[in-house]
């Protein structure tokens, strides 16, 4: 399992969209700066490597995010 969160920074003008966009990924959280417009928390959960990878993938395909940070990982592995 591996839970990551991250900040993101979307393009001018797309954070409504961007917000619906992330909120709508399997595994994914969004939380909207409460002190500015420009940023959000991305906290995301994901069971394999394989999700994990996907959603990666996902990510960085997305058009709106202008910057995306990762500022917490953290990977369990079961037995």
């Amino acid at each position: 399992m591996a839970i990551c969160s991250y900040l993101v920074f979307p393009k001018p003008g797309t954070q409504p969209t961007l917000t619906q966009t992330l909120t709508g990924l399997p595994g994914c959280n969004v939380l909207p700066a409460e002190n500015r417009d420009d940023v959000m928390v991305l906290v995301t959960e994901t069971d394999t490597k394989e999700q994990e990878s996907e959603l990666q993938d996902t990510l960085k395909d997305i058009q709106d995010i202008q910057c995306l940070v990762l500022t917490f990982g953290e990977v369990q592995h079961t037995a």
